[in-house]
């Protein structure tokens, strides 16, 4: 799995610029990183974390996307699943009974 982080005090990035379509993609706002080995997908997960900072509040408060949430982007483009309190079985538990992937 790799993780990436939006660090607060950087550049602006465009975060679409980050998201590979060949994996899933889960973005994290303002919410904590999740432990090492909580969501252990192998090579099919991509964790970005969105810090929350005045900046990126005022982007998210903008484009209205509630802080703290997530959102699962299957490698098709579509969220797959969202929410505004992530728990690692319930990713698992969608992977699983949606997907039919044995993780």
């Amino acid at each position: 799995m790799a993780a990436s982080q939006v660090v607060a005090t950087g550049a602006l990035e465009d975060l679409f610029q980050r998201l590979s379509d060949t994996h899933f993609n889960l973005i994290l706002f303002g919410q904590q990183p999740l432990p090492e080995g909580a969501m252990d997908f192998g090579d099919l997960l991509r964790i970005h974390v969105i810090p929350r900072d005045p900046v990126n509040d005022e982007e998210l408060a903008r484009v209205q996307i509630p802080q703290p949430s997530f959102y699962l982007i299957r490698p098709d483009g579509y969220v797959g699943l969202c929410g505004t309190r992530l728990e690692a079985g319930g990713v698992r538990s969608y992977v699983s009974q949606k997907l039919h992937l044995s993780i």
